[in-house]
């Protein structure tokens, strides 16, 4: 167990005001860990004239600072840096930062937002299109919390869902055959080598040929939710799509306000294999792959006629996604995507 602190001086000016010194930790104390656990300095007499100078100190416990004339910690997570362990994974060419969070270090709200957009960061820090965590669940092996590199939660992300699973079978967390949840509901999942085969949500919403406004023209486009909403237009090449531009004014359109959508172009090859570029929402770029807008795709194409499943969504990157369904005729059962989940390298990011 070591503490390292540093801290602005704290003999200036009386009536300046001085943040918290910052904390980095390799390890919580166990008594940290209880409810009702008191603050470490006071347990381990670390006060003197150094601390007693602040009007807040901090206490190595937690990301607690302990004022000294209440006798009370609060939490100042934004003024302490931590280090969160993190896997860096990649899911047909979607890249994501998968943590365990099991024991909450990482609080909701603001705090939590801006380490996403932070960490996501491609150049600057991990890089990614999004973040996985993984928490603790009732009646499932564990919940995926998912969120957008801008900071935004969002329901479901298919590929996530793979690599998540995966991340989860190779830390001991659940077996090969698992059972998970996220804001769009339950999801079973299967480990095959380094492929990972999910079940995803059942889709509804699905809406066809929606003639929509945009500013280079009409566009016939095609709606269906998969645990996130989605829009697809089927064109001839989609090598020749401006993915981005078009694909962000499809994704504000006020057809889809206030919520939005994703974006996705698709050309079919053959009865079973199709490509798809995708623009998606939270992460305002065009994407390598989509694990729910390549099943969305694939769903809307069998309506359309083009596909029969099984059926093979060629991305971006050049990987597959493999949709297996069931059409019924007004809507689609037994929705698996299956692909790749692999990991790229582990590491420790400071959360500030």
């Amino acid at each position: 167990k070591s503490l390292h602190m540093r801290a602005r001086n704290p003999f200036s000016r009386p009536d300046e005001r001085w943040p918290p010194a910052v904390l980095k930790m390799q390890q919580l104390p166990r008594f940290a860990q209880a409810a009702d656990a008191r603050c470490p300095l006071d347990v381990k007499g670390l006060g003197g004239r150094f601390f007693d100078s602040l009007k807040h100190f901090p206490c190595p416990g937690k990301p607690f600072s302990h004022d000294r004339q209440s006798a009370t910690c609060r939490n100042v997570f934004e003024d302490t840096a931590l280090d969160i362990l993190f896997t860096k994974m990649v899911g047909a060419g979607n890249d994501f930062v998968v943590i365990d969070n099991r024991n909450t270090s990482l609080p909701e709200g603001e705090p939590r937002a801006r380490f996403v957009r932070d960490v996501c960061q491609r150049r600057l820090a991990v890089g990614a299109d999004g973040v996985l965590l993984l928490e603790n669940a009732e009646n499932a092996h564990f919940r995926m919390r998912y969120y957008n590199a801008d900071g935004g939660e969002a329901e479901m992300c298919g590929n996530g869902g793979r690599c998540i699973a995966r991340f989860a079978y190779l830390h001991g967390i659940a077996p090969a055959r698992m059972r998970f949840v996220s804001a769009a509901g339950t999801h079973e999942a299967e480990i095959r080598g380094a492929n990972v085969k999910l079940q995803m949500t059942p889709p509804h919403s699905l809406s066809l040929n929606n003639h929509v406004e945009l500013s280079g023209g009409t566009r016939r486009l095609h709606t269906l939710n998969t645990g996130v909403p989605h829009a697809v237009e089927v064109v001839a090449d989609v090598d020749a799509v401006d993915v981005v531009g078009i694909g962000r004014e499809i994704r504000y359109h006020e057809v889809f306000r206030p919520a939005g959508t994703n974006a996705n172009f698709i050309t079919p090859l053959d009865r079973h294999t199709f490509r798809i570029r995708t623009y998606e929402r939270g992460v305002e770029d065009e994407t390598l792959a989509c694990g729910t807008g390549t099943t969305a795709a694939a769903i809307i194409g069998s309506f359309l006629g083009l596909f029969d499943s099984p059926v093979v969504g060629i991305t971006q990157s050049g990987l597959p996604l493999t949709i297996h369904f069931v059409n019924r005729g007004e809507h689609a059962e037994d929705v698996f995507l299956e692909g790749n989940a692999d990991v790229a390298f582990t590491g420790s990011v400071t959360a500030l």
